[in-house]
């Protein structure tokens, strides 16, 4: 039997490189990627479509991610040494509290927490599409549908989040947030900002914490294109998400850990 050719496009092939496309309008597109979006916009199809995506020069976005990252690892800082000093008495406390008294704390740490188990889910049941106003009111639930009070509120999960994200640096967690805000970005209710030909690093860096975030050109360096294609690294977009999500959720869990300890913040020296 003789297989099926293979059209797929191969990044590491001999033809990766070319940009001989006999039609000009389809390299203009490659250039002004905003272009393919314009078809998609409000009144363009039907009077229905998409609302246009934000585009970031490389300088914003880099500026962006560095101020997020710096957020982020403040936070991952102060929660590890309060993990590593005091897990047994957290999980130890957590576990004699009520449910009240542990609703009181999670309130403390997260006003209006969802009280529902997958709250991203709950709201696309009770309203499928979202205007721009209504998905700033839900995009919590989209972007951190792991915390809710039914899951938090067990004797086992809160400390194994602590535990999870205090003893664990935030690239280990890169791929699972973004997996966690897959159906708000499918719905639109977490749109990514579009900047073309650049990979942001976050997977795999846990020592050189510069490197976090970092934003590598395509044209500077060509072998940080594979990142994005085998699913190693982030887009640009996916890359700002999640740096969004991992400034409140390191945060949180530094309120959360402070609470549950009874135990003032460590001085830590910066």
């Amino acid at each position: 039997m003789d297989l099926r050719p293979k059209n797929q496009f191969d990044p590491r092939g001999p033809d990766a490189g070319r940009d001989d496309d006999p039609d000009p309008a389809i390299g203009r597109i490659y250039k002004v990627p905003v272009l393919i979006f314009r078809p998609l916009e409000p009144r363009g199809v039907m009077g229905r479509g998409l609302p246009m995506p934000k585009f970031k020069s490389s300088t914003e976005v880099r500026q962006e991610a560095s101020s997020r990252v710096e957020k982020i690892f403040i936070n991952y800082k102060t929660l590890h040494e309060i993990v590593t000093r005091h897990e047994d008495p957290i999980r130890k406390r957590w576990s004699k509290k009520t449910r009240a008294q542990r609703l009181k704390i999670l309130l403390s740490a997260w006003p209006n927490m969802p009280s529902m188990h997958c709250p991203d889910f709950d709201a696309f049941q009770r309203k499928a599409t979202f205007d721009r106003d209504e998905a700033n009111k839900y995009r919590d639930c989209f972007m951190w549908p792991y915390i809710n009070q039914e899951n938090l509120l067990t004797t086992k999960a809160s400390p194994l989040l602590l535990n999870a994200r205090g003893r664990h640096p935030p690239s280990y967690f890169a791929a699972a947030d973004m997996k966690a805000m897959f159906f708000g970005a499918v719905t639109r209710v977490l749109p990514s900002i579009g900047l073309a030909r650049h990979t942001m690093i976050l997977s795999g860096i846990e020592k050189n914490t510069r490197d976090y975030g970092r934003l590598m050109a395509w044209e500077e360096h060509p072998e940080a294109a594979y990142g994005v294609f085998d699913l190693k690294q982030f887009d640009p977009g996916e890359g700002l998400l999640i740096l969004e999500a991992q400034g409140v959720i390191d945060g949180t869990c530094s309120m959360l850990s402070r609470s549950t300890s009874g135990y003032p913040r460590p001085q830590i020296n910066e």
